[in-house]
């Protein structure tokens, strides 16, 4: 059977807490546990990039518009930064604008008898919708569905139509289950052609 990295994502600052277990394969690169982090509820369109526990950049987008380019994240193998039998964290940053801060845990190291590249085996909760505007956005569109009210009175919208049918507590297991182990929303990925 294949090994593979048991990961714990968690988005930060959101209470009740955000998360999901998953497996990756462990010859992985950090592109693909972008893509494993996408599959968890995002749509792939913005900016991002992974840094170990002391800011410094691990892996990204190889663009150098705005200095030195992050090292290429198709090239750096997960193996290179997470060791088996050490509980090594880094941190993912998503939506640059909205900065979607992610804690990644490594858990263990596992056999598992899939022949996919990832397995959801946890979590809770919906991830927030894109464009939301960050944590605070977050909240606000929380509240305005506990309350009907727009905590921020912005009379101009119709934040309700704006939400649609997203819901913080959702989360129907067998979906999110079998959207995970698919293709993910790589082919959605735009920020390595447009930079978004």
């Amino acid at each position: 059977m294949p090994e593979f990295f048991e990961f714990e994502v968690e988005l930060a600052e959101i209470r009740p807490r955000i998360w999901r277990r998953f497996l990756l394969r462990r010859n992985a690169n950090f592109y693909d546990l972008h893509i494993a982090i996408q599959a968890c509820g995002w749509q792939g369109g913005h900016l991002w990039a992974f840094m170990d526990e002391e800011g410094g950049v691990l892996a990204g987008i190889p663009d150098d518009e705005f200095g030195n380019p992050d090292p290429d994240a198709r090239m750096v193998l997960l193996s290179t930064y997470f060791t088996p039998g050490s509980a090594r964290t880094c941190r993912y940053v998503y939506d640059f604008g909205d900065n979607w801060e992610h804690s990644i845990t490594l858990k263990r190291v596992v056999r598992h008898e899939s022949d996919g590249m990832r397995v959801l085996v946890g979590g809770e909760r919906s991830f927030p919708p894109e464009d939301c505007g960050g944590v605070s956005g977050y909240e606000r569109i929380v509240e305005f569905l506990r309350s009907g009210t727009d905590p921020w009175n912005d009379r101009g919208g119709d934040l309700k139509e704006w939400i649609g049918y997203w819901r913080p507590e959702s989360f129907d297991w067998s979906e999110e289950a079998r959207l995970f182990s698919g293709t993910g929303p790589e082919g959605n990925d735009l920020s390595w052609e447009e930079g978004a």
